[in-house]
């Protein structure tokens, strides 16, 4: 499941991954975080929280990647966190994916307090 909340007020997007998302879901959401994107102040900040992703795909992980270097590329944003929990396994993935695409400026934090903290700074 993909949840996509918008905070105006915090000029912050809000991405919650879960699960195991299909592709159908995956592209539909695409398009709606992209929609909400046009409609932030400049300088927002993404948290993106991964912590129960279940996928092993490594092609949504290659999509996860690809679409926040779209986004950095074409909008004006401030900082892009990652919340992966406790694990491990998930931030080497991940680290490996962003160095494939030239990504290197995503933060990566255990829990959402950490990543509302960031943003705070």
């Amino acid at each position: 499941m993909i949840n996509v909340n918008p905070n105006f007020e915090k000029n912050t997007i809000y991405v919650k991954i879960d699960g195991v998302p299909g592709s159908e879901e995956i592209n539909q959401k695409i398009a709606e975080f992209i929609k909400i994107c046009g409609q932030m102040k400049a300088g927002f900040n993404i948290i993106n929280d991964v912590s129960d992703l279940k996928s092993d795909d490594l092609t949504q992980f290659d999509l996860l990647s690809q679409l926040h270097k779209k986004i950095q590329t074409s909008f004006s944003v401030n900082k892009i966190i990652r919340v992966i929990g406790g694990s491990k396994l998930l931030l080497v993935k991940l680290l490996k994916v962003d160095e494939k695409f030239k990504i290197n400026d995503i933060k990566y934090v255990a829990t959402m307090n950490d990543a509302e903290k960031l943003i705070a700074n």
